[in-house]
């Protein structure tokens, strides 16, 4: 380059070009070419759910999957099946922007956290349902277009229905009730967090004869904030395995009525002996006497008793009650 020159000439040009290419490659790019894997960040949204609760929200609501296909098939009255498609995470603007208009939303208030959620269902599949609601074949409306009254009262049975199945579901890991507050036609009504904020968004699919369709449950990081903590593979086993130890069937059984006799004894007699028996006859029982008499709930064996009156009337005064043995264990140690 000459002095005093603020250009360079085609030579100069050339010779740099070729001290570029035979220049050995730079310290970042060595590093990327030996296999350093390179992870996009976007610190704008920065990830609320992890992998663990993910699944562990996707194995809660497989139960959610079970309960609710058992109502709708009985409801519909044909077999009915819902399965779940995954859970992922989205911004409550990208859920509401992709729902169509119109569209069944339901705004559902968590209790007793007092926050709210969005439970969507597609149209043409509420539709069909309403029909089979009402004895129909499930054909539903030739055009999609906003439910009149009465079908936006029937589709608030099936919701509540099926938001109750959902609600035995997350017992089973936090004590939280989900309950229908009002519906709208149009999502952009349903704005219950900023659009920026970051949500789970759980996919089912519904199948009914032959009519399908797609219903979302979007949970925004602020319904569930207080109870992320518990969204683990560790907790839901343990929690559904303190439900089945710690089941207590003793109230809702409290009021179921039994037949209660008080039986002396028992023998068999033939039907000639049954007819010749006379006033005075003796009819052996087979019980020792101290053994009293045995008052039965159902067909079991409960109390021993005495007889004697009350108030005129032929009565039993309990002294103790009859223990049963286990039976024996079989090889394996299991009780039969």
């Amino acid at each position: 380059m000459a002095h005093g020159s603020d250009t360079l000439s085609q030579s100069e040009i050339d010779a740099l070009l070729a001290a570029v290419a035979t220049a050995p490659p730079s310290a970042a790019g060595a590093e990327l070419s030996t296999g350093v894997r390179v992870q996009n960040m976007d610190f704008r949204r920065p990830s609320k759910f992890n992998k663990d609760q993910l699944r562990t929200l996707e194995m809660l609501h497989d139960t959610f999957a079970r309960l609710g296909s058992t109502y709708l098939s009985g409801a519909m009255r044909s077999v009915a099946d819902i399965s779940v498609l995954g859970a992922e995470q989205v911004t409550y603007g990208e859920f509401i922007s992709s729902l169509p208009v119109p569209a069944l939303t339901a705004i559902l208030e968590l209790e007793p956290l007092g926050t709210n959620a969005i439970l969507a269902i597609d149209l043409p599949l509420v539709f069909s349902l309403i029909d089979r609601l009402l004895g129909g074949t499930g054909q539903g409306a030739p055009r999609l277009r906003e439910l009149t009254d009465i079908e936006l009262s029937l589709s608030r049975t099936i919701i509540n229905r099926l938001l109750a199945e959902l609600s035995t579901s997350w017992s089973e890991l936090v004590g939280v009730d989900f309950r229908l507050r009002h519906t709208e036609m149009n999502p952009q009504f349903a704005q219950i967090a900023p659009p920026t904020e970051l949500s789970v968004l759980l996919s089912f699919q519904l199948r009914v004869a032959d009519s399908t369709g797609v219903m979302t449950l979007c949970l925004p990081w602020r319904s569930i904030e207080t109870v992320a903590p518990s969204l683990t593979a560790n907790s839901y086993f343990s929690g559904v395995r303190a439900g089945v130890a710690g089941l207590d069937l003793t109230e809702p059984l409290a009021n179921v009525l039994i037949g209660v006799r008080a039986e002396v004894g028992a023998v068999d007699l033939s039907i000639s002996e049954v007819l010749s028996l006379r006033e005075g006859d003796v009819v052996r029982l087979g019980v020792p006497v101290e053994d009293g008499i045995t008052l039965f709930a159902g067909e079991t064996a409960a109390y021993r008793v005495v007889p004697g009156a009350h108030r005129r009337q032929l009565a039993v005064q309990v002294h103790d009650r009859i223990t049963r043995p286990l039976p024996p264990a079989d090889a394996d140690g299991v009780t039969p």
